[in-house]
């Protein structure tokens, strides 16, 4: 969720805010997917720091790398999706 803290494998990810969300809608046939990206904070032994993740695309840090996997909600035709809707993303 976003602002929540989620940890495992000696690395704490935090969402902090959708940058982002470009994908195409579950009702819609598209040429292109979109994309989501999220600022992210991530600790580790190595310190913190800031980064933007977007969906499907591994990130590399000096110890690990993160892959966002996916994103709720799913986008529908016609509506757009407020930032209090993210509370379900997963990491």
């Amino acid at each position: 969720a976003l602002g929540q803290k989620v940890e495992g494998l000696n690395v704490a990810l935090t969402p902090l805010e959708i940058k982002e969300d470009s994908r195409c809608p579950s009702d819609v046939q598209c040429f292109w997917a979109g994309t989501v990206k999220v600022r992210t904070k991530i600790e580790s032994g190595m310190g913190t720091s800031e980064m933007i993740i977007e969906i499907n695309k591994p990130v590399t840090t000096e110890a690990e790398t993160i892959t966002l996997k996916e994103v709720t909600p799913v986008p529908h035709s016609g509506q757009s999706i407020p930032p209090s809707s993210y509370p379900n993303d997963r990491w």
